[in-house]
C-alpha cells in the first residue's frame, strides 16, 4: 500500500501516500483549491476509465445492497459461492442468453468485492482512535460505523485485464475521521486473516494485482527492464482483447448462419483504448520502474533483517580477504 516521489509531476503525484477516504481527500483539496491562488496540488481524477463504468457500478451497487438485504447470510451472493470476485469469467454464457448482441457484453469488468466488516466477524476498531488510546462514552473501544459505498471503484491491472475494486467505507463518529476499505490504516486494524485477502497493491488513483508485482520482481531480478516488462504486459491486455473480439466475431458469424437469425445490424467492437468501448489501459514503463524502487524501499528493512539473520558460511568479501572485526569495527587480514 503505497508510496511517493518521480521527476514528472502527475508521476510524483501518483506514489503519494495513499489517502484513508479517496472522497474526503478530493472534498478537503477542492477547499484548499477555491481558497488558494495558486494551490500546491490540483483535483486529482479518475483519468481514463471506461466512459460507461459509472452507470455499470452504479447497478452493480444495487444489485450488491439487494443481495445483502434478502440472502440469508447477510452477505453478496459472491461471498456465499466462496470468491470475492463478481462476475462472470467467460463472456460466452452473458453472450449466449441475449437475442441482440452488443459489444458492452465483452467489455463487462471484474469486480473484486471487498467489504472487511461482512468478514470480520466483529465491529472493526478506528485506527485514529486507537492510536490515541481513545474510548467510547461507555469506555469501550472506539469502532467504525459502515457508511455505504464509494463512489467510484478502484482499477488495479491484472497480467491481461483490468479489475475493478468495489470497497465500502467507514465513518467514526468519535472523532468523525472516514476509511475506505483499502485504507492502509484500516487494514492494519483489521483482522490479519481478513486484511491477508486484499493482496492488491495500490498507488494514489491505480493500482497493481499481485500476481504483476510477483512477475514484476522476477523480471527485473533476471534483468527485464521496466519498459520491456511493460511491453510484455500491453501485449497480454491486447492479446485479451483480440480474442474477446474475435470470440464477438465468431457469434455474429454464427447468428448469421441460423435459421431464424437476427436480421439487424451489429455494432462494431471499438478499438483498445477508446473510453467509450473497451477502455483497455495498461501503465508506462516509467511506472513500474517507480512502483519497484518505491516497492523495494518499503520492504529494505524487512530484506535488511533477513540478510542480518543469514548464517555466516561465507565471510570474505573480496579477494584481498578481509573481514570486518566484530570486537573492534576494522577489518582484518586472513
Amino acid at each position: 500500500m503505497l508510496f511517493g516521489g518521480s521527476t514528472d509531476d502527475w508521476m510524483s503525484e501518483e506514489f503519494e501516500q495513499i489517502p484513508d477516504d479517496d472522497e474526503d481527500d478530493e472534498s478537503q483539496t477542492a477547499s484548499t483549491t477555491e481558497k488558494s491562488e495558486t494551490p500546491s496540488k490540483q483535483i486529482r481524477t479518475y483519468t481514463a476509465l471506461p466512459a460507461w463504468l459509472s452507470q455499470d457500478y452504479a447497478d452493480t451497487r444495487e444489485r450488491l445492497l439487494g443481495e445483502m438485504k434478502k440472502n440469508v447470510s447477510r452477505k453478496p451472493s459472491c461471498y456465499d459461492k466462496g470468491t470475492f470476485m463478481d462476475s462472470s469469467s467467460y463472456p460466452f454464457f452473458v453472450a449466449a442468453k441475449k437475442f441482440q448482441l452488443q459489444p458492452e457484453h465483452f467489455y463487462k469488468p471484474k469486480y473484486f468485492v471487498f467489504i472487511p466488516h461482512l468478514l470480520a466477524g466483529r465491529p472493526i476498531r478506528c485506527p485514529h482512535c486507537l492510536s490515541r488510546s481513545e474510548k467510547g462514552k461507555n469506555g469501550q473501544p472506539v469502532c467504525l460505523t459502515p457508511n455505504g459505498f464509494p463512489k467510484a471503484p478502484r482499477r488495479v491491472v491484472d497480467l491481461d485485464e483490468n479489475i475493478y475494486i468495489i470497497g465500502y467505507r467507514y465513518k467514526c463518529q468519535n472523532c468523525r475521521k472516514t476509511y475506505q476499505s483499502w485504507s492502509p490504516a484500516l487494514l492494519n486494524v483489521m483482522p490479519r486473516t481478513v486484511a491477508q485477502q486484499f493482496t492488491h497493491h495500490l498507488t494514489y488513483r491505480g493500482g497493481l494485482t499481485d500476481r504483476v508485482v510477483s512477475l514484476m520482481r522476477g523480471c527485473f531480478l533476471q534483468g527485464m527492464g521496466p519498459n520491456p516488462f511493460a511491453q510484455m504486459i500491453r501485449t497480454n491486455h491486447i492479446r485479451h482483447y483480440e480474442q474477446l473480439h474475435l470470440q464477438y466475431l465468431e457469434f455474429i458469424y454464427a447468428r448469421h448462419e441460423a435459421p431464424l437469425h437476427y436480421t439487424g445490424q451489429f455494432k462494431p467492437f471499438s478499438s483498445f483504448n477508446n473510453r467509450e468501448g473497451y477502455a483497455g489501459h495498461t501503465p508506462s514503463g516509467h511506472y513500474f520502474r517507480n512502483f519497484y524502487v518505491k516497492f523495494m524501499a518499503f520492504h529494505a528493512g524487512k530484506i535488511d533483517q533477513y540478510t542480518a539473520m543469514l548464517p555466516a558460511n561465507i565471510i570474505q568479501i573480496d579477494h584481498s580477504f578481509k573481514v570486518r572485526g566484530e570486537k573492534y569495527n576494522h577489518y582484518s587480514i586472513i
